[in-house]
């Protein structure tokens, strides 16, 4: 299990996305199963 570091709360009715190369993280809650992976999935280029 991962280790989180608690932040404060700005604003408690706003979500999180954090957008990578490889997958993206949605995060809704404080607790571990508030958030969601999310694949990312890129098209082949066929010459």
């Amino acid at each position: 299990m991962k280790s989180f570091e608690k932040m404060q709360i700005v604003n408690p009715n706003a979500a999180g996305i954090d957008v990578g190369s490889r997958s993206h993280f949605v995060a809704i809650g404080q607790n571990e199963n508030q958030i969601r992976e999310f694949n990312v999935y890129q098209l082949l280029k066929i010459s």
